[in-house]
């Protein structure tokens, strides 16, 4: 009987046990689930052949045992041999035209979501750009960060989301090795440039309201801002290097549907590696210093509206600036958490050998894009400065000096109330 298998299955499979007396099986086109249903059919029916009893791991797999080491060599099918997959094969899936089995629907919204999320990142954060070097009240020390987490946000999308969403249209990487790897840098590159550029205005942040004797003396100059947003594209760099060297490895990903750092077994020591010093660490940077922040202002406003002889036009003032801290800080956690927490508990899970839902890869891939596309909203519109500035550029109304800033300090010596001043004009 004459079985169709696909070159890259009966490759992978025969790791694991010896087909090479398979010589009679004609290849041909087949998709992903046909080749996993077939390849378990193959092991299960050959498993008391003589070929079989010659690899005494398998041998003493009970159908479940066998099932289970195919998932994983399915796995490792999907996850590095795809593009060579695809390219054999020249078809798609013969029920809906598409290699990943979805629907005309399907296929539809997810190019639109990706479009839709490239183009709001792309004018959003050039809008940020554009705003800081047209209004010179913007172009501040704090802001350079911005303007840094901008410009690594617009290299996303104008370098790196095209490939995705040509990649989600097609359900397969249609560009080659070589634009594979260089896409899957890019990627690495820019995000992690942007994470990292997070938790530096956190940084900055936390000095200027709760050290700020310190922020004087070390980050008041464009000098050290320079440094640190050079040491941001730097340290980039230098996580992504040990590919060079073997560690870790830039594939084509069919669940992400992206060229990306492939996330399995053999690159466990890399992924546990990029997820701790690029996503854990950072976050939990980022949120000590906006809750240390936090904590800071609460304190200097509950301080400042028990003095009986502040009137109570100073203490609504007081009132709207806790508030506002609050919103911001609350704002920069939650979305932090929410667009990067399923990326890094998928790969986490697959580190560990257990693959998730495709659906559930592409949720968490968009959702770590959004991160580009909500940093304009919560760095620029949420500052009354950028908000101002967008409307004067979109011509919604007139920018006026007045504008420029709101002082809660009204001549009060109390530099409690100039700390929230502070961190109100920089959140």
């Amino acid at each position: 009987m004459i079985r169709h298998v696909t070159r890259p299955c009966i490759t992978q499979l025969s790791q694991v046990v010896d087909l090479r007396s398979v010589t009679g099986y004609a290849t041909q086109p087949q998709s992903p689930a046909a080749c996993r249903a077939l390849c378990i059919e193959t092991m299960t029916n050959r498993r008391h052949d003589t070929a079989l009893h010659q690899t005494s791991e398998i041998s003493n797999h009970n159908s479940k045992d066998i099932k289970a080491t195919v998932n994983e060599v399915f796995t490792e099918i999907s996850l590095r041999n795809m593009t060579s997959l695809q390219s054999t094969n020249g078809s798609t899936d013969d029920a809906t035209g598409d290699f990943l089995g979805r629907s005309d629907v399907q296929i539809g919204f997810e190019v639109f979501l990706a479009i839709l999320i490239c183009l709001t990142s792309f004018i959003g954060n050039s809008l940020v750009v554009y705003a800081i070097h047209r209004d010179t009240r913007l172009n501040t020390i704090t802001n350079l960060l911005i303007e840094n987490l901008a410009f690594s946000d617009i290299l996303m999308a104008i370098l790196h989301m095209p490939f995705w969403i040509i990649s989600l249209r097609y359900g397969r990487w249609v560009f080659g090795h070589v634009v594979c790897q260089i896409a899957g840098v890019t990627q690495l590159v820019f995000g992690i440039v942007s994470l990292l550029t997070m938790t530096g205005i956190a940084i900055n942040r936390y000095f200027k309201v709760v050290k700020r004797h310190l922020y004087v003396k070390f980050f008041s100059s464009r000098k050290t801002t320079y440094i640190v947003i050079a040491l941001s594209w730097f340290t980039s760099l230098l996580v992504n290097s040990p590919q060079l060297y073997g560690w870790g490895k830039i594939d084509y990903h069919v669940l992400f549907t992206d060229c990306t750092c492939v996330w399995g077994l053999k690159d466990k020591s890399y992924i546990i590696f990029l997820c701790i010093a690029t996503i854990f660490l950072l976050a939990t940077i980022t949120f000590s210093c906006y809750f240390v922040i936090y904590r800071t202002v609460r304190a200097s406003a509950r301080r400042v509206q028990g003095h009986s002889a502040l009137p109570n036009p100073t203490k609504t003032e007081v009132d709207k600036s806790e508030t506002k801290v609050l919103k911001t800080s609350l704002v920069v956690v939650c979305v932090y958490m929410v667009c990067w927490t399923p990326l890094s508990v998928i790969g986490f899970l697959e580190v560990f050998g257990s693959t998730s839902a495709r659906w559930l890869h592409f949720v968490s891939y968009v959702l770590a894009y959004c991160s580009s596309m909500t940093n304009p909203f919560i760095y620029g519109i949420m500052n009354p400065q950028f908000k101002n500035a967008f409307a004067s550029i979109l011509h919604l109304r007139e920018s006026t000096a007045s504008d420029a800033r709101v002082s809660v300090s009204r001549n009060i010596a109390n530099s409690h109330i100039e700390i929230q001043a502070t961190y109100t004009s920089t959140a």
